[in-house]
């Protein structure tokens, strides 16, 4: 449960935005899950920032992590929805 929230009108879903294979699995879940209902708001709103690596780190499917985070998974899951 998450505090404030109604849970009659939310529903938490996890998605992994450090892999594709996470947000196309999210995707058809949500679409599962809504069925024919629209969805209304779809807030692209995560993102890492770590300016203090001194190395990159790499996603699972092979991209610098803060592109494939704060851009690329979010153009995919618009993308599929």
């Amino acid at each position: 449960e998450i505090d404030g929230f109604d849970m009659e009108n939310f529903t938490p879903m996890h998605c992994e935005l450090n892999s594709f294979e996470s947000v196309r699995n999210f995707c058809s879940e949500l679409e599962e899950f809504k069925l024919t209902k629209p969805i209304d708001r779809l807030i692209c709103n995560a993102g890492v920032y770590q300016p203090s690596l001194p190395y990159a780190k790499w996603s699972v499917d092979g991209h610098e992590q803060t592109m494939q985070i704060n851009y690329l998974s979010h153009f995919l899951m618009v993308s599929c929805l």
